[in-house]
């Protein structure tokens, strides 16, 4: 049996502001599987939350950041592309075809995590003060 060429591949993913993310996350497992059944691996999985647009996109300001390593045979690329193209819940994706997959953080992933640490240390040092819920 011919062993298929696998080649790396970096998916950055784009999901509407009107999915929740436990759709985002059911999608992305369906994706992976899609993509396991074809022979492919995917090595990394990130969801870098909601993040607000430079410009609206199909009159949508946020969206739901997904960042996926992934190996792919070649042949299934182009099948993955219109895929992704035809899914609703997607709008905007980029996959680049890169030499290695980079198991660190993403840059995303850490600007996320960096904001979230200095929000909580200036409300522990009392710069910010959280909201406390109403009780009706």
């Amino acid at each position: 049996m011919k062993q298929k060429k696998l080649n790396n591949y970096e998916l950055v993913c784009i999901f509407t502001q009107d999915t929740t993310e436990q759709i985002v996350r059911s999608t992305v497992s369906e994706y992976t599987q899609k993509i396991k059944e074809v022979g492919g691996d995917v090595t990394k999985t990130e969801f870098c939350g909601m993040r607000t647009f430079a410009y609206p996109i199909n009159k949508k300001k946020k969206g739901y950041y997904i960042l996926l390593n992934l190996r792919l045979p070649t042949e299934f690329v182009k099948k993955f592309d219109i895929f992704l193209k035809n899914d609703p819940k997607v709008v905007r994706f980029l996959m680049l075809r890169v030499e290695e997959l980079d198991p660190k953080p993403s840059e995303l992933l850490q600007q996320r995590h960096n904001l979230d640490s200095a929000y909580k240390a200036q409300i522990r040092s009392g710069k910010i003060y959280q909201q406390q819920p109403e009780i009706a």
